[in-house]
């Protein structure tokens, strides 16, 4: 059979192995395998971005999910400087070893989620580039 984890729940397979992550949200039900998460993503876009000589000064990246901190993990373990900022903190803030935004950072209510957080996060980078 195939294990599975969902939030706290871990349901291994026969041979005590975990094959896939489901994790629920507002918008998506993400079923992801063990091998294949954003980690990977995050590990690819270093890659690609290697392969045509550009290495990023900061990460940042952006998320409704626990499993959507995968990325800044990965980044933050390879010795990339990172920042998550999660648009849905409702479900509390993880401790992390790098900093986790989210929409009152920008002075922001916590009522400012989702799209709208994203958004106000991608207008002050933005507006912090080019003034």
């Amino acid at each position: 059979g195939l294990g599975v984890v969902r939030l706290d729940h871990h349901a291994p397979d026969s041979d005590d192995a975990v094959d896939y992550r489901v994790d629920p949200t507002i918008i998506s039900t993400d079923i992801e395998s063990v091998r294949l998460g954003k980690d990977l993503g995050a590990s690819r876009a270093v890659e690609l971005l290697a392969a045509q000589g550009i290495t990023p000064q900061a990460w940042r990246t952006v998320g409704d999910s626990r499993t959507d901190y995968a990325m800044a993990d990965w980044l933050h373990h390879n010795d990339h400087p990172v920042k998550h900022v999660d648009v849905r903190p409702a479900d509390g803030v993880p401790v992390k070893p790098y900093d986790v935004l989210t929409a009152t950072d920008l002075g922001l209510g916590g009522d400012v989620i989702h799209d709208d957080a994203g958004g106000a996060f991608l207008r002050s980078w933005r507006e912090a580039m080019v003034g």
